[in-house]
């Protein structure tokens, strides 16, 4: 059959007779896919870990620090005060505040399909998190965590899914079953973490720059006025330098497609899971390198990228051959040059953007000060020689799924 050149607009229409093949929307995706294949991954290789410690105690620390600076510019606003009982309610005052604020966490999953792995991995992260926080009762982990995120991907009807997903669950518990009341209560938790007025999934051409940088501009937008409300209901409301320069738009270049954007206005981690491919055969070679770039623009610290192989190119039109449809055209390794070694591509790409990439995470004992032992996470990046290999000659540090893809993990520098 003679290819044709469809746009993504007519690959849409095509879906239900496609079944996928062609965009990778697939409806079905999760039934020989499920997320519990890549979460055991990410935390049997130290990555949920690498989270909580490098970026969750991380922002812990940064939002105590501004914190502080609201507290200090306060009392040099209000005169000198030698009253004792002043100074113990400023005192109750801070730890008040201290004790309200919630630890935030950002996370953006690109090519989200209908959303079951996106909230697989907050749940998982949420909950190591409270773990941590029984284990470690005298710790930093003292607060609640506040999880914002935002699903991407092509297809309206994956996206409608994914987002009915998020809606509350009516639970009625006996409440004279304390054992029915805790469990309750940690569903109340589960149920909060994934119905977050500032989490959510939108359909997204992320072929598209226009239309990806609209999206995650007003997803920053309105955490941004949702965090302005919330701070004008506390009783420290002085401005400071930091809180100004959180307050400044998000603008886009003028030379340019990706966003310019600031630390503030981005995703603590992003993911994209098994979605290189479909954006380098309808794109190209400068698509998926913008595409990569952008996806760099908005992460703050951790991207996690599993790009299909070579092999899984040549696939998409067998599959679609058998199918009896047109095939993709243009997507053999002379017109896509970055495909013939696409997992070096990608990490080239991503390493000229201020990553590097990271092979090994491991959990080691270390003690504190005090003589308690902690688990603390050690990042191997690429430049180290501390890859194990295996019999049959692969890196024991190459992170790879059941269906024999490669998770890499990249930390920005």
């Amino acid at each position: 059959m003679n290819s044709t050149t469809f746009s993504i607009e007519t690959s849409l229409s095509t879906s239900s007779i496609d079944r996928g093949h062609r965009l990778g929307n697939f409806h079905n995706y999760y039934t020989f896919h499920p997320p519990i294949n890549r979460i055991g991954i990410l935390t049997s290789c130290g990555v949920m870990n690498y989270i909580l410690q490098h970026i969750l105690l991380a922002n812990h620390n940064q939002q105590k620090e501004e914190d502080e600076d609201v507290i200090r510019e306060t009392k040099r606003s209000k005169p000198n005060d030698n009253d004792a009982n002043h100074k113990e309610e400023e005192k109750d005052k801070q730890q008040q505040e201290e004790e309200e604020r919630s630890i935030i966490f950002r996370y953006c999953d690109l090519g989200c399909n209908e959303g079951d792995l996106t909230m697989e991995f907050v749940k998982t992260l949420y909950h190591l998190y409270i773990q941590q926080q029984q284990q470690q009762q005298h710790s930093q982990l003292q607060q609640e965590l506040s999880i914002q995120f935002l699903g991407l991907d092509i297809d309206p009807i994956l996206i409608q899914r994914a987002n009915e997903k998020l809606k509350p669950t009516l639970i009625v518990v006996n409440n004279s079953n304390e054992k029915k009341k805790k469990k309750k209560k940690e569903l109340d938790h589960h149920l909060h973490v994934l119905s977050s007025p500032h989490s959510y999934f939108r359909e997204c051409n992320l072929c598209n720059a226009s239309s990806f940088n609209s999206i995650i501009e007003s997803f920053f937008a309105a955490a941004e006025q949702g965090k302005k409300h919330h701070n004008s209901n506390k009783k420290y409301t002085t401005t400071t330098t930091t809180e100004k320069k959180k307050e400044s738009s998000l603008s886009l270049s003028s030379t340019t497609t990706s966003l310019v954007v600031e630390k503030a206005k981005q995703f603590d981690v992003t993911t994209i899971f098994s979605t290189t491919m479909w954006i380098h055969v309808h794109s190209g070679d400068d698509g998926l390198t913008s595409f990569l770039k952008r996806a760099c623009d908005i992460t703050r610290k951790l991207l996690i990228v599993e790009p299909q192989p070579s092999k899984c190119y040549r696939n998409i039109n067998t599959r679609l051959r058998k199918m009896n449809q047109p095939e993709i055209p243009n997507i053999s390794t002379e017109t896509l040059q970055m495909r013939h070694a696409i997992e070096t591509e990608v990490e080239r790409v991503i390493v000229s953007c201020g990553f590097r990439r990271l092979v090994d995470m491991k959990e080691e004992e270390e003690e504190d000060d005090d003589d308690t032992k902690k688990n603390v996470v050690v990042v191997v990046d690429n430049d180290d020689d501390a890859e194990e290999t295996t019999k049959d000659g692969k890196s024991k540090s190459e992170n790879r799924t059941q269906w024999n893809r490669m998770l890499q993990f990249y930390e920005r520098i």
